[in-house]
């Protein structure tokens, strides 16, 4: 089987209004089509806060994290970390 490409993506949290990083892919399993989604939503900062908070500067907050929450959710579907291909572009 080919490898599931997963990037690190940033957007809004689907759970607030926040800001998050996330996992995202959808992909036919055994015929049937799966969507596995983790994310990692960012602190929760003061307004005042927002307007210097650089975002780009902490890109990566949360990868690890969000990539366990990630692999959790695609072992339920008898997947595992050999089956995807992390797009990790840190390195």
């Amino acid at each position: 089987m080919e490898k599931i490409k997963v990037e690190y993506l940033g957007g809004e949290s689907r759970f607030s209004n926040r800001a998050a990083n996330f996992m995202l892919v959808n992909a036919e399993i055994d015929g049937e089509e799966v969507e596995i989604y983790a994310e990692y939503v960012y602190p929760d900062i003061s307004e005042e806060e927002k307007e210097d908070y650089d975002y780009i500067a902490h890109e990566w907050d949360g990868f690890d994290e969000c990539k366990a929450d990630f692999l959790e959710e695609a072992r339920q579907y008898g997947l595992s970390e050999d089956d995807f291909d992390f797009v990790d572009w840190r390195s």
